[in-house]
């Protein structure tokens, strides 16, 4: 990593850029997302529309669009009159844009 230390990433090579990358996975805010991977964790993402996501990451890019499995969808309502109702779907395989995800943490 040292041999790549204020170089721009047009000016590097191939390898040079492969070790970047992999790098930035495993100390990155991505490792989050590889651990998962690696490990079958769960996973919980907030999503931009307030509702949250609680699955297992089966694969993922660099930007964040994630294939997911057994995801659980959660959301709270609010009907007119009355109290919040919690209310949720599942989902055995989905894909997950990246700008509808606000925050990822291990669950």
């Amino acid at each position: 990593m040292s041999t790549t230390a204020g170089k721009s990433k047009a000016d590097m090579t191939e390898e040079e850029l492969r070790q970047l990358e992999e790098h930035e996975f495993n100390t990155g805010p991505l490792s989050v997302l590889q651990q998962s991977v690696k490990n079958n964790t769960q996973i919980l993402i907030n999503c931009r529309n307030n509702r949250k996501l609680l699955a297992r990451v089966k694969a993922f890019d660099r930007h964040c669009n994630m294939v997911l499995e057994n995801v659980k969808e959660m959301w709270t309502e609010t009907p007119k009159a009355g109290k919040d109702v919690f209310t949720w779907r599942f989902c055995h395989t989905c894909a997950e844009k990246y700008d509808l995800t606000n925050c990822l943490s291990f669950r």
